[in-house]
C-alpha cells in the first residue's frame, strides 16, 4: 500500500497590525501571516508546523514583506480600513521611531523630488520592481484559466459532437470530416491561447500598473531610467522584466486617479 505523505508549508493568519509599505509610501494595515512547515499525510495537515517566519500583506496593495511580530504590541483580528491612526495606537505606537529613517526619506522626497542623491534615486526607482516579483511570478508561475476559455472549449467540444448528426444528414461533409474536427481544435486552441495572452495584460493593467504607478509616481522617473532597470532585472531573469509594458507603465505613471478610485490590491 502507498502512502503520500511528507511536509508541506503552512500559512496561519495571526491578525492586523500597521506598518511601512514602500510601494504605498505610507503607514498602512497589513495582515500578518505565520509560516510553518507542517508534517502531512494525503496532503492533510498536522496542525501549523514548525515555524519558518513571519510575512505581512499590506490591505491596500497587497505587496508581502517580511514581518518580526516582535515589533507590534498587538494585533487585532478584524480591521477599521479607514482608521488608520487607531491601528497604530493599538498595534505599533512606535511605528515613527521604527521607520523614522524612511520616513525622513519619504518626506524629503515629497518636498524635494529633484534634490535627491542619484544613487537613493535609483534604489527608488529599483524597489518597486523588486518587491512586485513575487506577485508577478505567482500570477504567471501557473496556468489560470477562466470562464471564457472554458466557453471555447465547451463550445468546440459541441461542434465535433454535432458534426456526426449534420455529416448524417449532408453526405458529402463525411469526405472533410476529420479535417473539420482538425481544424475546430486547432480553432480553439488558438482561440485559448489569445484570451490567455488577452487575461495576461487585462491582469497587468488592472493589478499591477497602478500599484506601480503610485509608488514611482513622486519620482516622476524618464522612459530611459526605467528601461535601465527593466534591463537590469532581464539580466537576472525577473518575470517582471517580460511581463511588464514600459509604454503601458509610463501612461500609467501619467494618469493622475480620480479621489474616488477603488483601492487596488495586486494579492486579488
Amino acid at each position: 500500500m502507498f502512502i503520500y505523505w511528507g511536509s508541506k508549508g503552512v500559512s496561519t493568519k495571526l491578525g492586523y497590525a500597521a506598518d511601512f509599505c514602500p510601494l504605498c509610501r505610507s503607514i498602512r494595515p497589513f495582515q500578518i501571516i505565520r509560516i510553518g512547515k507542517s508534517s502531512h499525510v494525503y496532503g492533510v495537515t498536522m496542525g501549523t508546523g514548525n515555524l519558518i517566519g513571519h510575512n505581512r500583506e499590506c490591505v491596500k496593495c497587497g505587496v508581502v514583506l517580511g514581518a518580526n511580530p516582535v515589533n507590534y504590541k498587538d494585533m487585532v483580528k478584524r480591521l477599521d480600513k479607514k482608521d488608520v491612526p487607531t491601528l497604530v495606537h493599538k498595534t505599533f505606537p512606535n511605528i515613527e521611531a521604527h521607520h523614522a529613517e524612511r520616513l525622513r526619506l519619504e518626506t524629503f522626497l515629497r518636498d524635494h523630488p529633484d534634490r535627491l542623491n542619484p544613487d537613493v534615486r535609483r534604489q527608488l526607482l529599483a524597489e518597486p520592481f523588486q518587491l512586485i516579483e513575487h506577485v508577478v511570478q505567482r500570477r504567471f508561475g501557473k496556468t489560470h484559466i477562466d470562464l471564457t476559455m472554458v466557453g471555447i472549449v465547451i463550445v468546440a467540444v459541441i461542434l465535433v459532437s454535432q458534426l456526426g448528426h449534420i455529416s448524417a444528414a449532408l453526405p458529402f461533409l463525411q469526405n472533410v470530416l476529420g479535417p473539420l474536427i482538425l481544424a475546430i481544435f486547432i480553432g480553439a486552441a488558438v482561440a485559448v491561447y489569445l484570451q490567455g495572452r488577452r487575461a495576461e495584460r487585462q491582469y497587468m493593467r488592472d493589478k499591477i500598473y497602478p500599484v506601480m504607478a503610485r509608488a514611482l509616481r513622486p519620482l516622476n522617473p524618464k522612459e530611459d531610467e526605467l528601461r535601465t532597470i527593466l534591463a537590469m532585472l532581464t539580466k537576472s531573469k525577473a518575470t517582471t522584466a517580460r511581463k511588464v509594458d514600459l509604454r503601458k507603465l509610463m501612461q500609467a505613471i501619467g494618469d493622475r486617479p480620480s479621489a474616488k478610485a477603488p483601492a487596488e490590491n495586486v494579492a486579488a
